[in-house]
């Protein structure tokens, strides 16, 4: 099998695996490309859930992962609760503006 990822400044829109928003040109993103049993994909996936991802499943790294690893996480501070719904809504504000990326500081205060 072969996997690479990269994470690259988006030049284009492009689509997150994880929380389906448009990640938007200018954005840095995890980008990975697998091949194996004769298929091949790719994902997307924005900073914001790759931090979050860390959180809710501290393996998920090691092994192919997809958005039910959120859906079933269960946060365990409020601002990791708040996390939580500001993945469920696309991490976009309702001015449109995004949600700052979760740190580990914050998860930690």
């Amino acid at each position: 099998m072969f996997y690479t990822e990269t994470w690259p400044t988006a030049r284009k829109a492009h689509r997150c695996t994880l929380c389906t928003r448009t990640i938007r040109p200018g954005e840095k993103y995890r980008r990975g490309v697998a091949l194996g049993d004769g298929t091949a994909w790719t994902f997307c996936e924005c900073l914001h859930c790759r931090a979050v991802m860390d959180l809710a499943d501290p393996t998920c790294g090691e092994y192919e992962y997809f958005a039910d690893v959120l859906v079933d996480w269960d946060p365990q501070t409020i601002t990791e609760l708040r996390w939580k719904a500001q993945w469920r809504r696309g991490w976009t504000r309702r001015d449109g503006d995004l949600y700052p990326v979760p740190t580990r500081t914050e998860a930690a205060a």
